[in-house]
């Protein structure tokens, strides 16, 4: 399987994931601030300790209500949306998760081509990762157990790409690496199925209406089918297979997407990105 497969390490690299996290909120805020009235101060880089205790927030509240469980959504079906959902709902939440996509995965997905998929298959964003930190090394075991992971022990090396030449890794120095098997998005595929928590893919969030302050203070989520669609208007522009749908009464959202706040609404469907509707 997976794991005995060989891998060629390039000598070109596009920088750490965090870095590039941090590029991408402040991207965000330079596209909201443009727009008047947007609240800019609710972006910001992602901090695991400001993570737990929302978490663990929300779950408190869900345990003690003691009658309906609390309905969160998140927006985002990638690791981070759905390890935020999967925290949720063993706390007691009804998540419902909102994925672009036609599948979950995010930066962990696979792409098929073929009757059914079956023809060939390619991982479609990170190759791998590893497992430093040991309360995330207790989840991977978990994972491993579940048949969701295997580690990657295949011969790996760098080819500069100047001179053609390749350098083998020094199996002393080589570090673990973890793939999803059978693919990377069997990971996202897993999380997705635990209980309390609902997928729905293929829909766009494109707005959020109501909020604290606002009527009985809960979220509506609006959405659309992000299916494509051949139909155009006079100026040739998508037309909408059908209306946006709005899902109701949640308790929190949970902005799990960078599309939420990037101009690539604006761009390829010629509309707001979410977080401007809370402007």
């Amino acid at each position: 399987p997976r794991p005995a497969m060989h891998a060629v390490r390039l000598g070109i690299s596009s920088g750490p994931s965090a870095f590039r996290s941090a590029a991408r909120a402040s991207r965000a805020r330079r596209f909201l601030a443009r727009r008047d009235g947007c609240p800019t101060h609710n972006i910001a880089e992602p901090s695991p300790g400001r993570t737990r205790h929302v978490a663990m927030a929300a779950s408190q509240d869900a345990t003690d209500s003691g009658g309906t469980p609390p309905r969160v959504a998140v927006v985002g079906a990638g690791i981070s949306g759905l390890t935020a959902a999967s925290r949720l709902a063993r706390g007691g939440c009804a998540v419902t998760v909102y994925e672009t996509g036609r599948g979950p995965g995010g930066r962990t997905s696979t792409r098929r081509a073929g009757p059914d998929g079956a023809g060939w298959q390619f991982d479609h964003g990170a190759q791998y990762f590893s497992a430093k930190d040991p309360a995330f090394r207790a989840i991977v075991e978990d994972w491993r157990a579940e048949g969701l992971v295997a580690e990657w022990t295949g011969v790996f090396g760098t080819l500069d790409a100047t001179t053609g030449t390749f350098v083998r890794e020094d199996p002393q120095e080589t570090k673990e690496r973890w793939v999803g098997t059978p693919s990377m998005n069997a990971i996202a595929k897993g999380l997705s199925r635990r209980a309390g928590i609902s997928l729905v893919t293929s829909r766009r969030v494109t707005s959020f209406e109501g909020g604290p302050g606002v009527g009985d203070g809960s979220w509506t989520v609006v959405h659309r089918s992000s299916a494509p669609t051949a139909k155009t208007d006079a100026n040739g522009d998508p037309v909408p297979v059908e209306p946006p749908r709005r899902d109701a009464r949640f308790v929190a959202v949970v902005a799990a997407d960078k599309q939420a706040a990037s101009d690539r609404s604006v761009r390829v469907y010629g509309e707001d990105p979410p977080l401007l509707s809370l402007a």
